[in-house]
């Protein structure tokens, strides 16, 4: 398992999720991270005016449902974005010590894009395009109906100031929806957490598109 975590510290807005995927071999050989639709997606739920602070609540949670699945902290990638830098702490905190999350830091087209010892920095067109990728080769499947939509409707827009094109901001894409899919009229974070769990497959395991090995051949120890 791998698996992605989009932080929310809010109880209203946008929702705190890990979603996570199955990282194996399909009978073809192919190598294949399964999402399985949206049964191994988990809301997080943060309770407002309780003694803990939401940080510990989420990493309570979070913890929770590792270990139900058997799954190394260190198989989850997390936005790093803003307050979600310092989560990672509380998470390891939380897990007794041992490997952190992977923390992916999304900044926007045209600035450094430079990786840090503790962050692996990416555009979040970068994360959406790494995905697109992905499926267009056969690589991801199961994705939620949901992301599905939501990786549907977010627009490619081209900046003018940076001259580079980059993903539509959260707030334009859920203003614009109210008045096409008022359903999924909010912040694309089903689709977000996609892109984090295919990083900690990408980075701790050489996923790759196209991949593909003997039936038999895949170190099933790593999987």
């Amino acid at each position: 398992y791998v698996g992605g975590l989009d932080i929310a510290f809010s109880t209203g807005g946008d929702e705190c999720i890990l979603q996570l995927g199955v990282l194996g071999q399909d009978t073809s050989g192919r190598i294949v991270l399964d999402f399985k639709g949206e049964t191994l997606q988990f809301k997080i739920r943060i309770v407002a005016n309780r003694d803990e602070p939401a940080e510990l609540q989420i990493a309570k949670q979070v913890i929770d449902i590792l270990r139900r699945y058997g799954i190394p902290l260190s198989n989850i990638a997390i936005d790093a974005t803003g307050q979600g830098r310092a989560m990672g702490g509380t998470l390891m905190l939380q897990n007794g010590g041992g490997r952190g999350p992977i923390k992916i830091y999304n900044i926007r087209q045209g600035f450094q894009e430079v990786n840090s010892f503790e962050v692996v920095v990416k555009t979040p067109l970068d994360l959406w395009n790494t995905l697109k990728g992905f499926v267009e080769s056969g690589n991801v499947r199961g994705i939620g109906a949901i992301a599905a939509e939501q990786f549907k409707h977010r627009m490619v827009i081209y900046d003018t100031e940076s001259k580079r094109t980059k993903l539509e901001s959260k707030k334009d894409f859920k203003k614009r929806m109210q008045g096409i899919s008022p359903a999924i009229a909010h912040s694309p974070d089903q689709a977000d957490t996609h892109c984090l769990a295919l990083q900690a497959a990408i980075i701790n395991f050489g996923f790759h598109e196209g991949q593909t090995k003997p039936i038999g051949d895949l170190n099933q120890g790593n999987v």
